[in-house]
């Protein structure tokens, strides 16, 4: 027996924040037993273990890509482990279930074993299945458990991806594992357990403070309701401009302007005798 483990842990980074790991004491090991299936399969086994700062597990997800249909499922009809034994055959299974035998709800993806008219039948070169329970108490007092076993054909290359779901997981998000099945893991972009991509338009992705959003703050420089009043353009709240013709504008003392006091320089009618004229009133010269 064979013992492999590839602990990636699947990461959200938010620009401007710290980065927040995923639960820190999740962990998930695939162990390969070779040729240990019925029809001479390779066995792969998937354990959980978690501690109790990760709360209670709620649900997970198995997806298995090969590059060729190598994928056996000799009981197509049980599609859960349990604690009735650990069949030798493909299944999944929840935490509480494993421990209780209560029963796991299934949401098959990608190869259907059971539902007809979607039926596949195996082998098949793609597995992807959800699983979860509606029961509470799936706690790490149940841990390690088994939580899924695949029967795959020998020197069939490909690879798998589990994501764990606890109480804890952090908006929502999970834990991510990726192991390689006879080669290197490439999952790179187009993966259907990659987390979502932040740097994209995103339901999961925080508001980008750099573009009209609607949480982002007023933008002080534009045309903005919010803007407090711009003082250098005319604005019905600009305090009135005293070097332009303005209503309120004191009175200019340097043109022609009724409350303009008398120009003394000028021909006035108020403007006293001129002492140096043939004046009327003249004294005598």
């Amino acid at each position: 027996m064979t013992r492999t483990t590839l602990k990636i842990l699947a990461a959200l980074v938010f620009v401007g924040v710290t980065v927040c790991p995923a639960n820190a004491e999740i962990v998930v090991d695939m162990v390969k037993t070779a040729g240990a299936g019925p029809g001479g399969e390779d066995v792969y086994d998937f354990f959980l273990n978690y501690g109790a700062a990760d709360g209670e597990f709620t649900n997970a997800r198995l997806v298995v890509d090969m590059e060729t249909a190598g994928i056996r499922d000799p009981d197509q009809g049980n599609t859960t482990g349990g604690m009735g034994g650990l069949p030798m055959d493909t299944w999944v299974s929840t935490v509480f279930d494993h421990a209780g035998g209560s029963g796991s709800s299934i949401i098959f993806n990608d190869y259907d074993p059971v539902f007809p008219p979607r039926v596949d039948t195996p082998p098949v070169a793609l597995l992807d299945w959800s699983f979860f329970d509606t029961y509470s108490g799936d706690t790490s007092e149940y841990a390690p458990a088994q939580i899924a076993r695949v029967l795959i054909d020998p020197d069939t290359i490909g690879q798998a991806a589990v994501s764990i779901w606890t109480t804890t997981s952090y908006r929502a998000m999970p834990t991510v594992f990726y192991f390689g099945i006879n080669g290197p893991v490439d999952w790179l972009a187009d993966d259907p357990v990659d987390p979502p991509d932040l740097t994209a338009d995103n339901p999961t992705d925080p508001p980008d403070l750099t573009a009209d959003d609607p949480v982002d703050p007023p933008d002080l420089t534009a045309d903005n309701p919010a803007d407090p009043p711009d003082l250098t353009a005319d604005d019905p709240v600009d305090p009135p401009d005293l070097t332009a013709d303005n209503p309120v504008d004191p009175p200019d003392l340097t043109a022609d302007n009724p409350a303009d006091p008398p120009d003394l320089t000028a021909d006035d009618p108020v403007d006293p005798p001129d002492l140096t004229a043939d004046n009327p009133v003249d004294p005598p010269d």
